[in-house]
């Protein structure tokens, strides 16, 4: 996590892991708030900063710590009472989108 929340562009950022049904395991997954600047920007430029912050990342811890899961942008990280990253629920927020996404493929 502390690499993630150095990068420039970061406004906070958490680590977690995300099940991948095409490696049968779990990958390492980062999900971030982008700064304020990056918000304004169109969809397309926020998706090439969350790539530019996976490349980035990546370059910098080993093999086995790479961000296989990638880089999800979210509005704000779950936190607990004490202010701890709730990591399970951004697990199971991303979760549910992936299932959203296979079902709507499926129709296609």
């Amino acid at each position: 996590e502390s690499y993630i929340n150095s990068h420039p562009d970061v406004a906070e950022g958490g680590v977690g892991a995300l099940w991948d049904e095409s490696q049968l395991t779990e990958v390492p997954t980062a999900w971030v708030v982008l700064k304020p600047h990056l918000l304004e920007k169109n969809a397309a430029d926020r998706k090439s900063s969350l790539k530019n912050i996976q490349h980035w990342i990546d370059e910098q811890v080993s093999g086995y710590k790479r961000l296989r899961g990638g880089v999800w942008e979210v509005g704000k990280l779950p936190r607990n009472a004490t202010g701890k990253i709730l990591s399970k629920e951004m697990t199971e927020m991303r979760q549910g989108l992936c299932s959203l996404d296979k079902r709507f493929a499926a129709k296609l």
